[in-house]
């Protein structure tokens, strides 16, 4: 029993130093400083052969997209990602033995306020909607008033300023449907049937 105790105690000791050392040179693999030289590079190529360089795992999304040039001397698998992905409005995440490059937060809501590939809506589109809904209000301002000054309707179904607050709201399409109540020759032709 004694020697079978003492077996696993040194079996359990080796399988223990080995997975120490193992995990001790991965981290000092990962902790060196190398140069790096990339020139004309596409930016997920750059990050893969940097990745490769340093001994790590990395994931790479297919929206990381451009060129790139790097020369560094001495420098940490982390400075060399931050240099690349940065300008971009990428970062790197670490999870476990895996580095993950996504998208900064701030570049996502960028993106958000993007308009139809624009990063600023171009200077005619805005003056053309505000040159639109200028002319649309003072429409409806215009119906508005004309539905106040309709003096030859006598009001149905409501007084004549809460179906001019609803031309006002509607504008043309609820003009029209005023209309066809009070002045549409076929409300009377349904009265005379």
């Amino acid at each position: 029993m004694t020697r079978s105790f003492l077996l696993f105690i040194y079996l359990a000791s080796a399988l223990v130093s080995t997975l120490w050392s193992a995990q001790t040179e991965e981290s000092a693999a990962r902790e060196r400083t190398l140069s790096i030289d990339l020139p004309d590079r596409e930016i997920a190529v750059a990050i893969r052969e940097v990745a490769d360089l340093f001994e790590i795992n990395v994931v790479v999304p297919e929206t990381l997209r451009g060129r790139t040039s790097i020369k560094m001397s001495d420098v940490t698998w982390r400075q060399a990602f931050q240099v690349i992905l940065t300008p971009l409005g990428y970062r790197f995440v670490e999870d476990g033995n895996v580095v993950k490059v996504v998208r900064n937060q701030s570049a996502e809501r960028d993106d958000a306020r993007a308009f139809a590939g624009f990063d600023v809506a171009p200077w005619y589109l805005i003056l053309g909607l505000s040159v639109f809904a200028i002319t649309t209000a003072l429409c409806h301002v215009v119906l508005f008033i004309g539905v106040l000054q309709d003096r030859t309707a006598s009001a149905q179904f409501a007084p004549r300023w809460v179906w001019a607050f609803l031309v006002l709201l509607g504008g043309v399409f609820t003009l029209t449907g005023y209309w066809i109540i009070h002045h549409s020759s076929l409300r009377t032709a349904s009265k005379n049937t």
